[in-house]
């Protein structure tokens, strides 16, 4: 792996990010873990005082290297550690983030947060979050049942698509496992949930073979291995609604 972070960049990364209102910027991701690749872009999270001074991505490069520039407000990223959807994403990047500027301590005590952090005290809020996806993604069994019927081709992988990525997203947050970096996320998932989810998973992107509508159920057996993962998080209205779309899936 590569030490991309020399003096000569990090000095160029804070002149990329810092501004009016910016106070803090850290480097996330493989280039603070230290393992990043020759392809890998160096991302960059600025904290600014007030939301009005935030702005979109802004990409750039040094080099021949992708920068990947962002803001945030403190505020926001302290309120990513009560979302069991986004805490297993934001601990671990924070926990492992390189601080450049830290203006306020607002970083620093960031981080301190992100190393000590319980997972269990999400449980609760993981449950209601796994009650109400796995109800609203309902509604892509729906459209795959009309989409394999009516021989639908682009429905059928529309609906395959957002299930799947809904199944994920239910497993991900019930499981709460910390996702260190993207490039692992299936990977992490697959292993968590075990060898029945994982094969579901692999033939929802199509690994089995197999048409639009193939495709299409194979998602529906991915979400029906999901509801059997969390089937003791859900409640009575949940588990009722899951069950009549378990009923009608292809």
């Amino acid at each position: 792996m590569l030490e991309i972070l020399t003096p000569e960049v990090l000095g160029e990364v804070i002149a990329l990010a810092d501004g009016p209102g910016v106070r803090g910027i850290a480097v996330l991701g493989s280039a603070a873990r230290g393992d990043a690749s020759a392809w890998s872009d160096i991302d960059v999270e600025a904290t600014v005082a007030h939301a009005a001074e935030s702005w979109s991505v802004r990409p750039s490069f040094l080099g021949t290297r992708l920068v990947m520039c962002s803001s945030i407000t403190a505020e926001q990223q302290l309120a990513q550690l009560v979302l069991p959807d986004k805490a297993i994403w934001a601990v671990p990047s924070y926990a492992a983030m390189r601080v450049l500027v830290d203006r306020d301590g607002a970083l620093d005590r960031l981080q301190r947060i992100a190393r000590s952090f319980d997972y269990a005290i999400l449980r609760p809020a993981a449950t209601t979050y796994v009650r109400e996806k796995a109800a609203s993604a309902c509604e892509y069994g729906y459209k795959i049942r009309d989409a394999v019927e009516r021989r639908d081709e682009s429905k059928a992988l529309h609906a395959a698509a957002a299930l799947t990525a809904r199944s994920e997203g239910i497993v991900a947050a019930a499981l709460l496992t910390p996702i260190r970096t993207e490039n692992e996320y299936y990977r992490t998932l697959q292993s968590n949930a075990g060898p029945a989810w994982a094969a579901a998973h692999r033939a929802a992107f199509g690994l089995g073979g197999g048409d639009a509508f193939d495709h299409a159920r194979a998602a529906g057996r991915l979400f029906r291995e999901t509801i059997r993962l969390v089937d003791d998080r859900l409640d009575a209205r949940s588990r009722d609604t899951v069950a009549r779309t378990l009923a009608i899936l292809p």
